[in-house]
Formats: structure tokens, sequence, C-alpha cells
């Protein structure tokens, strides 16, 4: 896997680990120093009716996602008119909406995945590009209509996703 960059995207197979027949995976690995970012941006074309970004360790486990934004999907991340996909990686929270936190980790593996309802021509698959930027450029790297995100609003986006996670682990 690339390091601070993502691999070509790619349909489901079992290089990409399998997976919907309709989906198209690109993945990566981060490796940051504390005030470095990961800054990415991703195309697409169609209308997928899923898109994500995941964080993992090295070993492909789920870093804790119930206390810290470590993946976002279409519905949690903020896209502009212009229907690019960009987020940042990022030890510590920049004040902008879409913010991957990495939990600590000074390493990890992202994986991104975008569900079709049926597959696009390869042509017409997404593309992914990401630098390494310092932290104290991330609010430049973005456009400005990013939404910034205010310490008050971050505990708010935390609060829902504990509430989601304990809605998905309740006992029936």
């Amino acid at each position: 896997m690339p390091i601070n960059a993502s691999n070509t995207p790619n349909g489901a197979s079992s290089d990409t680990g399998g997976g919907m027949s309709t989906n198209v995976y690109a993945g990566g690995i981060y490796e940051l120093g504390e005030d470095e970012a990961f800054y990415i941006e991703a195309t697409f074309t169609g209308d997928p009716v899923y898109t994500s970004i995941h964080l993992g360790n090295m070993w492909g486990e789920s870093p804790d996602y119930a206390n810290h934004q470590s993946s976002l999907n279409l519905h949690q991340m903020y896209m502009g008119e212009d229907r690019v996909q960009r987020w940042v990686v990022a030890h510590r929270d920049p004040g902008v909406h879409n913010w991957i936190d990495t939990t600590g980790l000074p390493k990890g593996y992202l994986s991104h995945r975008w569900a079709y309802s049926e597959l696009p021509e390869q042509k017409d698959w997404p593309t992914i590009t990401g630098r390494v930027i310092p932290f104290d450029e991330i609010q430049n790297a973005f456009p400005a209509d990013q939404p910034r995100v205010t310490p008050e609003e971050r505990r708010e986006e935390i609060r829902i996703r504990q509430r989601h996670v304990q809605k998905r682990f309740r006992v029936f």
C-alpha cells in the first residue's frame, strides 16, 4: 500500500478484499508527525448510494469510532457544489468539518468506498489524490465554502456518534 497516498480506485476483487460487485475501493497508509496532516481529495461521477472513508490500524482494526471521528460517510461529511470530497487526517482537531481523527495512531490504514447500484464504466470510476501538509496550513487547503467546526459543535458530533453506537450494540 502506498504511504501518504492512495492506490488507484479498483472494483471489488480478491485484491480489494472482496465486497459488493458494484463497489469501488481505494486505500492507502498514512504516516504523520505531530504537526503534519494528510489532505485528501476525491472526485466521482454518477450517484453512488454510499460513500465513506474509514481509518484503521495496521492490522485493519477500527479504532474507537464512538468517541473519535475516525470515519465519515456521505451523510456525515460536507461536500461542496463542486462535488469534490475533501478530508484531512490529523492527530488533533483542525476545526474543519471533514476531519478524520487518527485517535493517536501515528501510522494507520485509510479505506475509501463508493457503492453504486450499478457499477459505472471504469472510465467513470472515482479519482483520489492526497498530500502531506503542515497542520497549520489545513484551513488554507480547503476551499472557502468548507464549514468550520467549533469545539462545541465537535462535541455534539461525537455525542451523536456515541448515541448511534449505543443503538447499534444495544441488547435486544
